[in-house]
């Protein structure tokens, strides 16, 4: 842990991870550390962080993955995180986390010197479910304004679902449906990645409808 205190974290709790593949949220986290980034004087080199940000956009743990070797400017961007406080609702409403590159030499991109987004990374196995749930999920008529649910779920190797229970609930019985419709649509689930152990997942879907 650089920078910053580590979050409890809930058991089962998912991880959606992700660099810029979610609408540009990546992105976004990076241009609110930009203004509050403060490298030391005279430093010079690369640092690229993971950074993981809570449902409710709040950071909650940060480290530098790729290290310049200056051990102060490997804290800065982290530094910068605690700055900056917090990054607005990650995509579905999920803990996300994004990879950024901060640079201080214009050679190291091959221009100015700024930060850069990483590069987009294969969806989580939790992420790529949501991700293809969503297409299925219609909320239904009537329902308007933000609407909140919480599944939890425990799927076996082949992606058969061995539990799945709304473990919070909207407030309204149709919209907390229309997610678990969604979810079970056959090719929603895949098998988990080989080698993984069967486990509890939470997933946090946030639903609008104006």
């Amino acid at each position: 842990m650089t920078g910053m205190a580590a979050a409890t974290q809930v058991p089962g709790m998912p991880l959606i991870a992700g660099a810029d593949g979610a609408g540009g949220y990546a992105a976004d986290v990076l241009e609110k550390l930009l203004p509050v980034w403060q490298p030391p004087a005279g430093a010079s080199g690369v640092v690229t962080i993971s950074l993981r940000i809570g449902s409710d956009g709040r950071p909650l743990y940060c480290e530098a993955i790729r290290k310049s070797g200056n051990a102060a400017l490997d804290e800065s961007p982290c530094q910068s995180v605690v700055r900056a406080g917090s990054f607005g609702t990650p995509p579905y409403g999920a803990i996300t986390e994004v990879f950024l590159t901060f640079a201080t030499d214009r050679s190291a991109f091959g221009g100015p010197a700024q930060p850069q987004a990483a590069a987009p990374q294969q969806r989580s196995y939790a992420e790529e479910i949501m991700f293809r749930a969503k297409p299925y999920i219609q909320i239904p008529q009537g329902a308007n304004g933000e609407y909140t649910v919480e599944l939890t779920l425990r799927i076996n190797a082949t992606g058969g679902i061995e539990q799945m229970e709304v473990s919070k609930s909207s407030g309204r019985p149709d919209v907390d449906n229309a997610v678990l419709t969604g979810v079970i649509r056959e090719g929603v689930i895949p098998p988990r990645p080989e080698g993984s152990q069967p486990t509890t997942m939470r997933l946090l879907f946030t639903l609008k409808n104006n």
